[in-house]
């Protein structure tokens, strides 16, 4: 906050990141059959652009503008590269989704949204002293707990009709691939970061290697960023509605 080149590069990178997070959703919704699970995906569209929205303005209040990241720092590229959840591709063939499809949707949805929690909770302990960011922080967390909610309650409802294996199968297949994608674009932000507030050397090869045990701890062990009770507390109706369509 103390360093204006830093704070504007992690306000527009937050910008872009969701402004990209939102594209695609609501070609998405179109081709998905069910009428609950579409209302959802289509709320899950509206949210993502608020979010860009929220921190765009942000943006805009010191007099900038929302400008595209290199690609070495941008984490949807690199995912869709790693061939993670649902290909772009299919989105435009106008033709309902299959379940195998919608599971890998949801999967993909899980995983992405779990991080966004996570990096949030972060980022709001980095904001205390910054009111307005906070607040838009505070507003945003709320929408990623309902994205993680609506998901997961997709996924379970899946389960009930036999498809746990899968499901399983592919939760841990993209939570490795997301771990090494995750790594990847932190040491790139962080060199960036380091770069601009005048960091040592010894400490960017510090804090890289902290970066990639961490990655390799999740590689190890894929477990879930946040506890379903947790989720369930935070975005209880995501639940009742998808459960009761699935029945």
């Amino acid at each position: 906050m103390a360093n204006p080149e830093a704070y504007h590069f992690l306000l527009n990178a937050l910008a872009v990141g969701e402004i990209d997070s939102s594209i695609g959703i609501d070609k998405l919704a179109a081709i998905i059959a069910d009428p609950v699970l579409q209302k959802k995906t289509l709320r899950l569209y509206g949210d993502e652009v608020k979010h860009g929205r929220l921190f765009s303005q942000r943006l805009k209040e010191f007099g900038l503008e929302p400008k595209p990241m290199d690609k070495r720092l941008d984490y949807e590229t690199f995912l869709h590269d790693s061939e993670f959840g649902l290909d772009n591709g299919r989105l435009e063939i106008n033709k309902p989704l299959n379940d195998d499809e919608i599971i890998r949707w949801l999967a993909g949805c899980l995983v992405r949204e779990e991080r966004a929690c996570a990096e949030l909770t972060g980022m709001k302990e980095c904001f205390e002293k910054d009111p307005r960011t906070f607040e838009v922080l505070t507003e945003i967390m709320g929408d990623e707990y309902r994205h993680v909610g609506y998901a997961l309650a997709g996924l379970l409802a899946y389960e009930k009709k036999g498809y746990g294996q899968r499901i399983q199968q592919l939760l841990t297949m993209y939570r490795r691939m997301e771990a090494k994608v995750h790594a990847q674009v932190s040491v790139n932000f962080t060199r960036e970061f380091f770069r601009m507030l005048n960091y040592p050397k010894w400490f960017f090869g510090l804090a890289v290697m902290a970066i990639w045990v961490e990655a390799t701890f999740r590689f190890l062990f894929p477990k879930p960023l946040i506890t379903e009770k947790e989720v369930r507390q935070k975005a209880p109706g995501e639940f009742a509605e998808l459960q009761a369509a699935a029945a």
